[in-house]
């Protein structure tokens, strides 16, 4: 009860801090019967907008609602950058220096992160806009949500020609994924404690004989690929030494989107980076995404990923594997 009071709590405060940052930087009187019935998304650096999936997540599921419900729709995505330089999407869906103007008396904020089907009609305003901060998946159909992402995104034919070029030749592609967020020290997350040099170690040759053992079992045909993808770089750069057999095409030092005050250029650099390693993981014919509920832990990134082509997704539990 006491920790559920807690969320409630901070999710109040974050609302009263995000309608103070819409005042004072946007704020205005002014009406205009074309804001009317509006839904504008917000991935603006001034909330918890959590990782680039559930970035996704919250754009789809707000676009597919505006659609259902007649609401006009817009999008407002400028952090850590303008995602139209990295990832093109319908124009007619941009924000505009009116849309981000908000009428206090007129309009409504919603914070909605983490909350399960928050999207409802009544509480939205028709009268106004309705700026919101989501991150919710709420499409029941995978070839639905497919659907509505290609209506949205166009591609990035520099990203896209990288992925093929780097594919074209390979019979069958799989794509090993280990998500550790902070456990191995590659960055900080919150106030969670890192652990010890020498726990770290062990926790890496614990997994990395797992992996061995995984392989053996998949290694069976002579023109298979396999490419590594975490979170870690640490972790990358040891399971590729290990097993030279597994590859790692962005070697270099990773950024993460959600990192505030990034230089213009670099975090134009961090978003290609993540979408890259999206639509390669989309492109590649299985994803095995490996966690153990311990240091290992689930992520959407590869699960959409393997949504939008359709791809083979496989979870395992590496503690298991005998």
């Amino acid at each position: 009860m006491i920790k559920k009071n807690k969320k409630k709590v901070l999710q109040s405060v974050r609302l009263i801090k995000l309608k103070f940052k819409h005042l004072t930087r946007f704020g205005s009187l002014k009406y205009n019967y074309k804001d009317e019935n509006k839904i504008i998304f917000c991935v603006n650096g001034w909330g918890h907008h959590g990782g680039w999936t559930d970035r996704l997540k919250g754009i789809i599921s707000t676009y597919h609602f505006a659609k259902k419900h007649n609401f006009q729709y817009k999008l407002w995505y400028d952090f850590p950058c303008e995602l139209n330089e990295v990832l093109p999407f319908n124009p007619n869906l941009s924000s505009s220096d009116s849309d981000k103007r908000y009428n206090p008396l007129k309009d409504r904020i919603h914070y909605l992160i983490d909350k399960n089907n928050a999207l409802i009609v009544k509480k939205l305003t028709r009268k106004g806009k309705n700026f919101i901060y989501y991150n919710i998946d709420e499409l029941n159909s995978q070839s639905e949500w497919r659907a509505t992402y290609k209506e949205i995104f166009k591609d990035n034919k520099i990203v896209e020609n990288k992925v093929n070029e780097l594919l074209k030749s390979n019979p069958q592609n799989i794509a090993f994924v280990f998500r550790f967020l902070n456990h191995l020290g590659d960055f900080k997350l919150d106030r969670r404690k890192g652990l010890s040099k020498l726990k770290k170690e062990k926790i890496i040759n614990n997994y990395l004989v797992k992996v061995s053992k995984y392989l053996g079992k998949i290694e069976q045909e002579e023109k298979l690929n396999i490419y590594a993808f975490s979170d870690s770089d640490i972790f990358l750069t040891r399971v590729t030494h290990q097993f030279p057999q597994i590859i790692n095409i962005n070697p270099l030092k990773r950024n993460f989107i959600h990192y505030k005050n990034q230089p213009k250029n670099k975090a134009k650099d961090t978003l290609e980076r993540t979408l890259f390693d999206f639509m390669f993981l989309a492109s590649c014919d299985e994803i095995h995404h490996f966690v153990d509920h311990k240091y290992l832990y689930s992520s959407g990134f590869p699960k959409y990923a393997s949504i939008l082509n359709n791809s083979t997704y496989k979870v395992t539990d590496l503690e298991s594997l005998k």
